[in-house]
């Protein structure tokens, strides 16, 4: 595979950093990326309107934004 450009030179945005993230955390705690993110990071901080993933990604949900 080559290169997009020199590593240094530039960055490029990628979601895939996120996923095998999610991948990690949840091998490591046997919880979903979802309930850790909410456990560790939402509930704690009283971020009652913030999650990572509904049960049907194609769902219109007032005030949510979608990535």
């Amino acid at each position: 595979m080559n290169l997009e450009f020199e590593p240094g030179t530039q960055w490029k945005y990628n979601n895939s950093g996120y996923f095998l993230l999610g991948l990690i955390i949840e091998e490591l705690t046997g919880k979903s990326y979802d309930a850790y993110l909410k456990e560790m990071i939402f509930e704690p901080l009283q971020m009652i309107s913030s999650g990572d993933i509904q049960p049907n990604p194609e769902a219109i949900i007032d005030k949510h934004a979608k990535g």
